[in-house]
Order: C-alpha cells, then sequence, then structure tokens
C-alpha cells in the first residue's frame, strides 16, 4: 500500500467531530458502533476478522466478535449482551473494556484484545493515512437524520492469535470505523443498504454507501480521502460484474468524479441475521495506472 508517512496528518477543513472525544461513547439515546475488521496473515493462512461494540439498540451494549480463517475450516463467532455497563466504556476516549473485547487508544495507535469462542486476538494498530470523515465533514443525512462517521484506514496489524492453544503471530491491515446517531433509523439500521470501505495502493481510501430511501430512491456515493488528506464526494456506478449479483457481487464501481473503475471480489466474514459481511478483494484502473487494493463490505437487507 501507498501511505503516507508524515508525522501529522491534517484534515483541510471543519468536521463535526471532535477527537480524542467522539472516540468515546455518548450520552443516550444516542446509538454508537464501533467497528473493526481485519485481514490477517500468519505464514501462508490467512485470517478475516471483525469486532463490533455496539449501544442501545437492542440491549444496552453488545458485543459481536467474527474470525474465519480464509479457504480454511476456522471460524469462530461470539455475540455478547451486557446489561451493565458500568465502567466499561469511557465518555471522554477510547477506552472499552468488557469480557469479550478490550479496545483503547487514539487516533494515531490503538490496542485490541478480542474474544471469540476459543479463539484469541492481541493486535497492535498503527495509523499510517489520514483519517476519512464521511462527507468530508463526518456528518451526512441518512432516512431517519444525520449519521456521525469517522473512518480510521488502512490500519497496520500487529500482534497475536491463539486458536487452538496455539499461538500465531500475525500482520495485517485493519479499517475502524466509529459511526453514532441519534437514533436506529439515522444509523442506518432501519433498512436496505451496502457500505464498503476499500483502501487502494494510489494511497485513495473510499467509504462507500448504497442506500435506498424510505419514498424507494436509490442513492449510491462515496467519500474519497486521499494521501494528502484532501476529501472527494463523488457519485458511483455500482452494478453487478459479470458472473456476480447485487447482493453479493462481484461488484464493478466506476466513480466518475476520480475517473477510477473497480472490481470488487468479496468472502464472508458472517451472514446472520440479515446481516452480511464481507472481506473485499479490489482490482482497478485510475486514468493512469492499474490500481489494487483491500477492504470490507456490509449489506444489511439484500
Amino acid at each position: 500500500m501507498t501511505r503516507d508517512t508524515s508525522p501529522e496528518i491534517q484534515h483541510p477543513a471543519p468536521v463535526f467531530i471532535d477527537l480524542p472525544n467522539d472516540l468515546g461513547v455518548h450520552s443516550a439515546p444516542t446509538v454508537d458502533i464501533w467497528y473493526l475488521s481485519c485481514q490477517l496473515t500468519s505464514g501462508q493462512r490467512h485470517f478475516n476478522t471483525q469486532t463490533l461494540v455496539v449501544t442501545n439498540v437492542a440491549h444496552p451494549v453488545s458485543t459481536q466478535v467474527y474470525l474465519v480463517e480464509s479457504g480454511g475450516q476456522s471460524v469462530r463467532h461470539a455475540v455478547s449482551n451486557f446489561a451493565e455497563t458500568e465502567g466499561a466504556l469511557d465518555a471522554g476516549r477510547l477506552a472499552i473494556k468488557l469480557p469479550s473485547v478490550t479496545l483503547k487508544g487514539d487516533e494515531s495507535r490503538m490496542e485490541l484484545q478480542a474474544v471469540a469462542e476459543d479463539a484469541r486476538l492481541n493486535l497492535l494498530l498503527t495509523r499510517n493515512a489520514p483519517i476519512l470523515y464521511a462527507n468530508g465533514t463526518g456528518l451526512f443525512p441518512y432516512h431517519g437524520g444525520g449519521t456521525y462517521q469517522l473512518s480510521m484506514v488502512d490500519l497496520t496489524a500487529s500482534g497475536t492469535l491463539t486458536l487452538e492453544g496455539e499461538s500465531l503471530d500475525v500482520t495485517g491491515s485493519c479499517w475502524f470505523d466509529r459511526q453514532w446517531a441519534a437514533n436506529a433509523e439515522a444509523f442506518a439500521t432501519g433498512g436496505s443498504f451496502l457500505w464498503m470501505g476499500l483502501s487502494l495502493d494510489n494511497g485513495d481510501n473510499l467509504s462507500l454507501w448504497d442506500q435506498v430511501a424510505p419514498d424507494g430512491r436509490a442513492y449510491c456515493w462515496a467519500t474519497v480521502a486521499r494521501p494528502d488528506g484532501t476529501h472527494l464526494i463523488t457519485p458511483v456506478n455500482l452494478d453487478a460484474a459479470p458472473g456476480g449479483t447485487d447482493s453479493r457481487g462481484p461488484w464493478k464501481l466506476i466513480l466518475a468524479g476520480i475517473g477510477i473503475e473497480l472490481t470488487v471480489t468479496q468472502e464472508a466474514i458472517h451472514d446472520a441475521g440479515g446481516f452480511y459481511s464481507g472481506a473485499c478483494t479490489v482490482r482497478g484502473q485510475s486514468p493512469t495506472a492499474v490500481i489494487s487494493g483491500y477492504g470490507f463490505v456490509d449489506i444489511s437487507g439484500r
């Protein structure tokens, strides 16, 4: 991946995000989510993981941890709900301490511990690229109100994965999303949507939303964060690629605003309760070069 390694990465415009405070939990009835997906490697073995912490939807706090070995049989899945949350979440910083998930740090570095069945993940995550603020401001309209979203993209991961009693050294890349809204409808949980977070080797990172409004109108658009911190908003033409389907891909993406065409394939991380997540591989073409990349896709109601 092409990374911006400058010591200070500044966003060039005002945003509706207050860091590090907005990494912490907000006061109810706000719905909060902390989302971290990784593609990890240990020797010849490859793993896809996803860790979610969600507040104030069906339970005061819920955690979900998924681990899938690519091309293998290792599948781990754990969902936990917590009614007692005193001391588990911090309101002014990223400090989550739950039996199944511990996540702490700031906008530069994070530490994750996550447990799913007999698997235990311990990762150090380091940010190498500008923060991606959805819609350029960190706030965009959803159909029940406004959703706040920031993404820490193309994180470098290193650590260990303990699986079946064996400790594996792992390295890889991860995508962290911090999202919150005033209610579940504005939080993009009430209707059909497809979201992708993609990191490209030309240094571009993009967050794509394909939404269906209550009146049936479809919107597909992406926020693109460039290596210098510049944000661009572009409409996206999203269709099934030859041999693919609209709901599971492969997909063909045309980002007209930046002249990039991508083909995105994915393999499942989990599929349950009307919600699907996958780890993506990206191939495509920019106006000047062939590009590749990786990422993640979440699909609801499709």
